[in-house]
């Protein structure tokens, strides 16, 4: 009888264990890493949107005060609003 599971016919080959081994592994990784970055797609957009949303503020902000539209106190208070920084533009 196999009951050992035998090098004999029949019996499980075991000199592929490792390679399979390996590659079941490498398979796992791969999935792991497509399942995070799937999941994550979205909230990477929604990152890069509000930080390019704030950006242009920005930059209306800073034309406008140049332009002489608004003054100093209220391009700073527009600032700080925007970037929760309230440090003096540079003139």
């Amino acid at each position: 009888m196999w009951y050992d599971y035998g090098y004999g016919m029949g019996g499980h080959p075991h000199f592929m264990h490792g390679p399979f081994s390996i590659i079941g592994a490498l398979l796992l990784i791969a999935l792991v890493v497509f399942a995070v970055r799937f999941f994550m797609k979205g909230k990477h957009k929604h990152i890069c949107q509000s930080r390019k949303s704030n950006s242009e503020s920005m930059n209306l902000l800073e034309t406008r005060y140049v332009q002489g539209e608004i003054d100093r106190d209220e391009f700073l208070k527009k600032k700080e609003d925007l970037t929760g920084d309230n440090t003096a533009p540079a003139t």
